[in-house]
C-alpha cells in the first residue's frame, strides 16, 4: 500500500495540511536531487521551492498511476534540468561589458569563474539528461530501476540501457582524466 495515497487524495480535495505533510516528507529528497543536478545549494533551494509550488498547483492532475514520490521526482528532474540549461544560457551572457587592454591586446574578461573541478561532476555533465538522471537516482539516491522508470516515464529495460551506457561513458571519461 502506498503510504502517500490518503494524503494525496486529501490534497486533491484541497486539504493544504495534507499537502504540507507530503512536502515535509519529501523536502530533503527533492532538495538533494536538485542539488545533485545543479551543484549549487541556493539554486537547488529555488528549484525545490518551485517544485512544491508546481506540485501543489497541479496535484489534481496527478493520475496516481505511479507513486507520488515518482511524480514529484519527475517534476524535480525536469525543473533541475531547466534550471541548469537556464544557468548555462546566463553564463554565456555574463561577460563583462568592460574590455581591457593588456600588452596591446584587447579581450573580454569573464565575470564568472566555474570553480567546479571535480572530475566526476564534469564527467556526469557530459551524459545525456536521461543517462544523468538514471545515474543520479540509482547511485546517489538508491532508487530502484522501477522507480527510475516511473520518474523517466519509460520501461525498466530502457532505464537499464541508460545506466549501462552512462557507466560506459563515465568509465571512458574518467580513464581519460587519469
Amino acid at each position: 500500500m502506498d503510504p502517500d495515497r490518503q494524503l494525496v487524495r486529501l490534497a486533491k480535495n484541497g486539504n493544504k495540511a495534507a499537502f504540507g505533510k507530503l512536502a515535509r516528507r519529501y523536502r530533503d529528497g527533492v532538495l538533494a536531487l536538485a542539488y545533485d543536478f545543479l551543484n549549487d545549494y541556493e539554486n537547488a533551494q529555488d528549484v525545490a521551492q518551485n517544485v512544491f509550488m508546481k506540485a501543489f498547483k497541479n496535484i489534481g492532475d496527478f493520475e496516481e498511476k505511479s507513486r507520488f514520490s515518482s511524480w514529484l521526482f519527475r517534476i524535480t528532474v525536469n525543473a533541475s534540468l531547466d534550471a541548469r540549461k537556464s544557468k548555462i544560457r546566463r553564463r554565456k551572457f555574463l561577460i563583462k561589458k568592460e574590455v581591457y587592454e593588456k600588452n596591446g591586446q584587447v579581450s573580454a574578461q569573464p565575470e564568472w569563474q566555474d570553480g567546479i573541478d571535480d572530475t566526476l561532476i564534469n564527467a556526469l555533465n557530459k551524459l545525456s539528461d536521461h543517462q544523468q538522471t538514471a545515474i543520479i537516482l540509482r547511485y546517489f539516491h538508491d532508487k530502484s530501476v522501477r522507480e527510475i522508470a516511473d520518474v523517466l516515464d519509460c520501461s525498466e529495460s530502457t532505464v537499464r540501457i541508460h545506466l549501462h551506457r552512462a557507466i560506459q561513458k563515465l568509465d571512458k571519461s574518467l580513464k581519460k582524466r587519469k
